[in-house]
């Protein structure tokens, strides 16, 4: 696989970095200081640090609509998310003292293979999860339970379980009854109120994975409907920028709680296929101590280049992996408070 990628940057100890991360794969990695190089025209792949590289919107139009573009930014992520709008970027990264390269070179594998979904790619190879299908309010919080259970166990400190519980509880929320809409694209369940929706035995189901490592609590919560698209989720985004803004628009559907995601998460994936499914996947630095909403490490929105040639073919959930339904959540927990009875 003989793609180009370019590294347009003046820093040379970031461009060393990203040339040795790259010396294990088949890709042709060039370094260039100008967005005018000639070699644009051929890359698939262009990293490109804010730092030293100026970038602006006319900037951008010039690049070709082929290449794809990660940009690295020295401080919050934040100011820069309207560069969204270009749909030639896919991520942002903060500050390159703060690069990972084992999570970047994971990132540029999802790209090269374009296989966006699944919680998988974005944790340590191998790292055990959790798949929970919910299919009404009584799952969703019965699935909650069972993860706070399990990161109490896990020994996550309190602070931290109660960001990632209330980010949990929105995405839920915005996946269950947001997601869902009509044959004309309108929101299903727009004019059913919450406490209402919260006694349907049986809506679309979604489903909620999670897994824990040393550094990383990761969380997945995926849609079978597709219904938020890019330039939305852009709009919903840019309105979260200033921190006394709260999207509370009924009208604005699964664009509800992003300013919760973005104040609290480390690093936050939309992978949208549209009409078919929505991915959200929001990972957690169990060692940050902070609660800044500048700590959002990495941005990345990802749109499926493959969509169906009907709405309805909608994709159904696979769920070959664990299957961990409300019951046996419930079940858990009760068996857990009766062996600690009898121990």
């Amino acid at each position: 696989m003989n793609k180009q990628v370019s590294i347009a940057t003046s820093n040379k100890a970031f461009s060393d970095t990203l040339q040795r991360l790259f010396m294990e794969t088949r890709l042709t990695v060039t370094n260039i200081n100008t967005l005018s190089d000639p070699v644009l025209e051929a890359t698939w792949l262009l990293i490109l640090d804010t730092e030293t590289i100026d970038i602006t919107t006319p900037t951008l139009d010039t690049i070709p609509k082929t290449t794809n573009i990660i940009l690295f930014v020295n401080d919050s992520i934040i100011p820069k998310i309207q560069l969204f709008s270009d749909p030639k970027i896919l991520s942002i990264f903060r500050h390159k003292t703060l690069f990972k390269g084992d999570e970047f070179m994971r990132l540029v594998n999802t790209i090269i293979h374009w296989n966006i979904f699944g919680l998988n790619k974005h944790m340590v190879w191998n790292t055990p999860s959790i798949l929970i299908e919910i299919k009404n309010a009584k799952e969703k919080k019965a699935a909650l339970i069972h993860m706070f259970t399990h990161l109490s166990k896990k020994g996550v400190r309190s602070a931290v379980r109660d960001n990632i519980e209330a980010v949990t509880d929105e995405i839920l929320m915005n996946a269950l009854y947001h997601a869902p809409v009509d044959k004309h694209g309108n929101e299903r369940y727009a004019n059913i109120s919450r406490k209402e929706l919260a006694s349907f035995p049986n809506l679309d189901p979604i489903t909620m994975q999670y897994c824990i490592n040393d550094n990383y609590f990761g969380l997945a919560v995926r849609d079978q409907f597709g219904s938020l698209a890019k330039q939305n989720l852009v709009k919903y985004l840019n309105r979260s920028k200033n921190s006394e803004t709260v999207i509370e628009n009924k009208t604005s559907g699964a664009g509800l709680g992003l300013l919760h995601t973005l104040q609290l998460t480390s690093k936050l994936v939309f992978n949208i296929n549209q009409d078919v499914s929505t991915e959200v996947i929001a990972l957690f630095d169990l060692k940050n101590r902070s609660r800044n909403i500048a700590n959002l490490d990495s941005l990345h929105i990802l749109t499926s280049q493959s969509q169906p040639n009907n709405p309805s073919q909608r994709i159904k959930i696979s769920l070959h992996k664990t299957r961990i339904i409300a019951f046996s959540s419930l079940l858990f927990l009760a068996l857990t408070a009766l062996l600690r009875i009898w121990i």
